[in-house]
């Protein structure tokens, strides 16, 4: 038989365990501390005050027209949240380190998904990075640890209608139906370079033509 000493220390370790499960739950759910992210120039290092941050939040959606690969529902837009950073770069986005889970028996955990861009900088994507020639590349230095944005410049070398077209392909489009559109009105400032771009284009294509022709 156990000693009254066994126990009374079984019962304690049992409590102990009992209490620490829950926490230890809470833990898990709650996002990490501090900012979403902290922007900064790629070159010097110091914040950026002003760059617009965007989240796209995908999931299960069951109120679908069309469906996409999923019987009775489809993976689409769920949400946008967005925030300027402020003068020591600080992004605040409210509970976006937080997994959420969705809903219906499809319902998988699904993260948002984090753009950010300011006006003589090239757009920053949480999964792709820009390159010229539509080459983007995979990014893998940022998440939950690791959260410095670092902006880069705009170099004359690049096109501002392939920026177009990796701003529209990172957010899915879906960044007009924010219903603060920060980010697309920022970006909207490109457009005078993207319609001078396009005409010097079409320029030379007509100079081929006549080329060709004679």
């Amino acid at each position: 038989m156990l000693k009254h000493k066994q126990i009374v220390s079984i019962n304690i370790l049992s409590i102990i365990i009992i209490l620490l499960i829950p926490a230890s739950i809470f833990a898990m759910d709650r996002p990490p501390e501090g900012p979403t992210a902290i922007v900064v120039d790629d070159e010097t290092g110091k914040p950026i005050e002003g760059a617009v941050a965007l989240a796209i939040w995908r999931g299960y959606k069951d109120d679908c027209t069309f469906v996409q690969g999923i019987e009775g529902g489809c993976w689409g837009f769920k949400k946008a949240e967005e925030a300027l950073s402020d003068k020591e770069g600080r992004v605040e986005i409210k509970d976006f380190w937080r997994t959420t889970k969705g809903p219906g028996k499809w319902g998988s955990a699904y993260d948002p998904r984090l753009t950010v861009y300011k006006f003589g900088y090239v757009c920053w994507d949480q999964k792709e990075i820009f390159e010229p020639n539509y080459k983007w590349t995979k990014r893998t230095d940022f998440d939950k640890t690791h959260r410095i944005v670092r902006l880069k410049k705009w170099s004359e070398g690049f096109s501002f209608r392939e920026h177009a077209s990796f701003e529209d392909g990172v957010t899915n489009g879906d960044a007009t139906l924010s219903t603060a559109p920060l980010f697309t009105k920022a970006f909207r400032t490109e457009g005078p370079a993207i319609a001078e771009e396009l005409e010097r284009y079409y320029q030379e294509l007509e100079k081929k033509r006549s080329i060709k022709k004679n």
